[in-house]
C-alpha cells in the first residue's frame, strides 16, 4: 500500500467522525444509530462542561451540538471554546429556533442549524 492511498484512508476516516453533544438519551442514541448506518464514527456526551472538556482534548473535526444543555448552551460552549482559541466546525441542533438564536449561532460560525429531529428527514 502506498503512502497516499494510506493518507486518503486515513483523511476519509478522520473526515467522517462526528462529536455529538446531546442531553437527551434517546434521541442521542438515534442520532448515533442513525449516523453509524451512514458510515460515521461518533463520540457522545450530554452536557457543556464534558463538552468543552472532550473538544479541548481530542480536537474533533466536526460537532453535533444540541443548543440547550443542562449546565449551558451552546453560545457558552462556543464562547468558551473560542476563548481559548479552538474553532470547531459544528452545526446547531434545536427544537427551539428563535431567529435571533440562530443568528447569534450562525455569526459565531455554525455551519447550520438543524431541528432536533430534522437529521431524520433527509432520507
Amino acid at each position: 500500500m502506498t503512502t497516499e492511498s494510506v493518507t486518503a484512508k486515513t483523511t476519509e476516516k478522520v473526515a467522517k467522525s462526528i462529536f455529538l453533544v446531546e442531553d437527551d438519551l434517546i434521541l442521542a442514541n438515534l442520532i448515533n444509530r442513525k449516523l453509524i448506518r451512514e458510515g460515521y464514527e461518533t463520540t457522545h456526551v450530554s452536557c457543556g462542561e464534558d463538552a468543552i472538556n472532550a473538544i479541548t482534548d481530542q480536537s474533533p473535526t466536526f460537532v453535533l451540538l444540541d443548543y440547550r444543555l443542562p449546565d449551558m448552551t451552546a453560545k457558552d460552549i462556543v464562547s468558551m471554546l473560542h476563548s481559548h482559541k479552538i474553532f470547531v466546525p459544528f452545526i446547531i441542533m434545536t427544537a427551539h429556533s428563535e431567529d435571533s438564536m440562530v443568528i447569534d449561532m450562525m455569526k459565531m460560525g455554525a455551519r447550520d442549524y438543524s431541528p432536533a429531529l430534522g437529521i431524520f428527514t433527509a432520507r
